[in-house]
């Protein structure tokens, strides 16, 4: 049990890095939407020609770079919400259990629904980033972006929750067992 903990620990330090690289993603995916407003409905059009002239030709690519940046946000901080537990909730009873309820609660949606739902997705996702990886496809827009690195981010950031999933089982049975102390089972409900 202890090396599945150390597993358990080191999918936790990988997610806690992407987490990062999401928020510089999702950053860069802001200041390219500023950007691309900013030249759209100040300087296009207003004597500005050689800024015209650079960025007519890519505005497609501009656009579709930030959705790229965007996804990538979204997909590598995901596992990283699953971890320290601040995910969506739909029970409404949660926070009136006792932690040993959670833990087993968590660990039968973990195992019965999670887990099937996201080999499902990775099963029909992977296919897919691999049909545009090897195709090579573009985005029909003029001057649009290659498409592959965008589907990238299905089968990355789903494959990454699935480790994160395997990585809370890891936690709750290592507390269920009594071999870990600690475990962020809490949830904070959001104010209404």
């Amino acid at each position: 049990m202890n090396l599945l903990i150390k597993v358990s620990s080191l999918i936790d330090r990988l997610n806690d890095h992407l987490a990062n690289v999401a928020k510089w993603s999702l950053f860069l995916s802001c200041i390219v939407s500023a950007s691309n407003a900013l030249v759209r409905y100040t300087l296009i059009g207003r004597g500005f020609g050689v800024i015209e002239s650079l960025y007519i030709p890519y505005a497609n690519g501009f656009l579709e770079i930030q959705w790229y940046l965007f996804a990538f946000g979204v997909m590598l901080a995901a596992p990283h919400v699953f971890r320290l537990n601040e995910h969506v909730r739909v029970d409404i009873f949660y926070s009136i259990y006792s932690p040993k309820f959670k833990v087993m609660f968590d660990l039968i949606i973990i195992i019965v629904i999670m887990v099937p739902t996201l080999l499902v997705i990775l099963y029909y996702v992977t296919p897919l980033f691999l049909r545009y990886y090897h195709s090579g496809e573009y985005s029909p827009n003029a001057g649009g972006l290659i498409r592959w690195p965008a589907v990238l981010s299905l089968p990355l950031g789903f494959g990454l929750l699935l480790l994160q999933s395997l990585s809370e089982v890891i936690k709750r049975l290592g507390w269920k067992l009594g071999y870990t102390a600690k475990l962020k089972i809490d949830y904070e409900a959001p104010l209404q």
